[in-house]
């Protein structure tokens, strides 16, 4: 049985214009008429209710144009449909085979307004392909008489609520089967191309299951096991040859128990990223950084980065340079590595300070003015002024730079040196680019987190408001590395990456020398990483451990420049270190706390790599040693 399709696109002076007319098998035709239509205006645009939504969104005559702040952080109108299928599995294979496998139901869930409201609407159905007579409960389903029904109902569902995002919990590997399914054209794609891009063109498709890996740390990301660490429910795990061996045996209990599981396991793809406040923050990030949702998503931190700061960049009247692979070979290695020192592994039963940078390479580009405009190149480079080319050597570029304008600054004290020999003018001078972004995120997260403190009491205000600074956070943390990318970046610069590596490490050294220096008793730092250091307190209880720690805290902050500060971060007594970043014990935050926190990282209980009955076998031995611990060290 073949059906007739006589599809469109769209067009720049019309809604749609007709071509080449194709024959397919039935469920072939029937799903691409779905995935194209929902490529066009028609469906993209729904012309059945755009004038419903325009009331919706347009302010009336009557009504002040003003709103209140939480009004204007809303994020409004952003539809979500979850969908799941259900198809027999009649060879006994694991998943279903869409060449061979007939389709029974679609099950879905829509959520209209996903970020304003805490639940899901009403808003679900289920479309069936089967014998009606075998559902008691009829009301409760729509059914068809075949599978090219189903897609054409489907389809219409789809035009009805138009939903910007659909999701699925494992959509791309076996419940949609998209990339089987030709497009529209007067040619017909290989399916031997790749398909670089399988949503269809005006949605944007999620697969829960791959955001779940970067949302939630887990052993295994089985609809069953996520379920049971998000929502803390339990939901059985029932494979498609069961499902199938079901519906097959004809017994009215069992098909109505497969229904219900599908239909509750499309909801829960839905709430799960609910629970996780997973499109609010994902916004937030779309917004904040100036790009689309699904950019949010596929795109990497360099991408994020680069669109803060061109933008910035043009408003400075600069522009940024794009590196050929050929410049990038050529450029020279990175010199540099953060500190890491070997720690002194042992069992500490005296308070062991642990202190750490806030923001560490973010406060060094600000204090120290590093930024690709900024830079002048290496002392070394700068020796070929004095030749007759006067070229400068530069990241991948090379550049001329006259010889009184360095004598000129050098004279005036406008200049700094970094440990690695890279020169940069100071503020003085020139402000660059990156310090005035970084400042502008650091200060303005400040700002977000004291406001999100005190809207407490408006809860979707104050997770609008956590997701903005937790979206500032993640860009001043990675703007470090757009500088470094020296394989897969827009501009990488090895004098600005080395410099800020380079100023990192030798503040922390200066904090590990000041700590050696005997000015706190006995206090002698036993580890350092990056931007944290460990410093052991022989002899001193844990109060006094609290006010040695503030005052390495407070006397390194004053011998660094504004905004490099130095924070005492926990109290861990008793500490086992292992080795580099594998520690274990019981941390306290702050001086009134008295029981501690179990407190483990890197080691078997809490890696996912490990063997689960290795785990399970070091967490009880530290939680038997617990009581012994405490009772030793009160």
């Amino acid at each position: 049985m073949s059906q007739i399709y006589d599809l469109k696109q769209p067009s720049s002076t019309d809604n749609g214009e007709s071509i080449e007319s194709m024959s397919q098998p039935g469920k072939e035709a029937a799903a691409e008429q779905f995935f194209t239509e929902s490529s066009t205006e028609k469906s993209f645009i729904n012309y059945g209710n755009i004038e419903e939504k325009l009331e919706q969104t347009v302010v009336a005559p009557s009504v002040t144009p003003f709103t209140s702040e939480a009004e204007e952080a809303d994020i409004h109108h952003l539809c979500v449909m979850s969908m799941e299928i259900l198809a027999l599995s009649s060879r006994g294979m694991p998943v279903p085979d869409p060449q061979h496998d007939q389709i029974l139901g679609i099950f879905y869930t829509i959520s209209t307004d996903v970020c304003m409201q805490d639940e899901i609407n009403n808003v679900d159905g289920v479309l069936l392909n089967m014998d009606d007579a075998l559902i008691k409960q009829k009301e409760f389903y729509t059914f068809v008489a075949s599978e090219i029904d189903l897609f054409d109902t489907f389809v219409g569902v789809v035009r009805r609520y138009d939903p910007d995002i659909v999701i699925g919990y494992n959509a791309q590997r076996y419940s949609w089967e998209i990339n089987d399914y030709y497009r529209p054209g007067q040619q017909k794609k290989s399916y031997w191309i790749k398909e670089l891009d399988p949503t269809p063109k005006g949605r944007i498709l999620i697969n829960v299951w791959r955001i779940l890996r970067h949302e939630v740390a887990l052993r295994n990301y089985t609809i069953s096991n996520v379920v049971n660490s998000v929502l803390k429910q339990r939901f059985p795990r029932y494979t498609f040859p069961t499902l199938s061996n079901w519906i097959l045996s004809g017994e009215s209990d069992l098909i109505i128990l497969v229904l219900k599981h599908m239909k509750l396991y499309c909801k829960l793809s839905l709430l799960i990223l609910l629970r996780l406040d997973f499109f609010t923050k994902t916004s937030e990030m779309a917004r904040l950084y100036g790009i689309q949702f699904n950019e949010v998503l596929i795109r990497g931190s360099q991408f994020r980065v680069e669109s803060m700061l061109l933008r910035l960049a043009r408003r400075e009247k600069y522009v940024a340079p794009s590196i050929s692979p050929a410049q990038r070979g050529a450029m020279c290695s990175p010199e540099t590595l953060p500190l890491t020192m070997e720690p002194e592994s042992g069992f500490y039963r005296d308070p062991v300070i642990v202190l750490d940078f806030q923001s560490l390479y973010p406060s060094i580009i600000i204090a120290y003015n590093y930024c690709f405009t900024t830079c002048l190149g290496k002392v070394s480079h700068i020796e070929n002024i004095c030749s007759a080319n006067r070229i400068i050597e530069f990241g991948g570029l090379e550049y001329n730079c006259p010889i009184d304008d360095i004598a000129s600054m050098l004279a005036t004290k406008g200049l700094h040196i970094s440990p690695t020999g890279a020169i940069f003018c100071r503020r003085t001078v020139r402000k660059g680019l990156m310090p005035v972004m970084l400042e502008e995120i650091l200060n303005t997260r400040v700002m977000v987190k004291k406001a999100a403190k005190d809207s407490k009491k408006d809860r979707r205000l104050s997770r609008i408001l956590e997701a903005r600074q937790m979206a500032l956070k993640l860009i001043a943390n990675v703007t470090y590395g757009y500088s470094a990318a020296n394989f897969s970046g827009r501009m990488p610069c090895v004098e600005v990456a080395d410099a800020i590596v380079g100023k990192g490490r030798e503040t922390l050294e200066q904090a590990i020398k000041l700590v050696d220096k005997g000015a706190y008793g006995n206090s002698r730092v036993i580890y350092g990483d990056t931007d944290s250091m460990f410093v052991v307190c022989p002899g001193a209880t844990r109060a006094e451990a609290f006010d040695i720690g503030k005052r390495i805290a407070d006397d390194v902050t004053k011998i660094n420049p504004n905004p490099v500060k130095l924070k005492l971060e926990k109290i861990m007594h008793p500490l086992i270190l292992e080795s580099k970043k594998r520690y274990v014990g019981m941390s306290y935050e702050s001086i009134n706390d008295v029981e501690g926190i179990f407190d483990a990282k890197g080691i078997e209980t809490v890696r996912r790599d490990t063997c689960p009955l290795v785990s399970k076998v070091i967490s009880s031995f530290l939680k038997i040693s617990e009581n012994f611990l405490l009772s030793s060290f009160r």
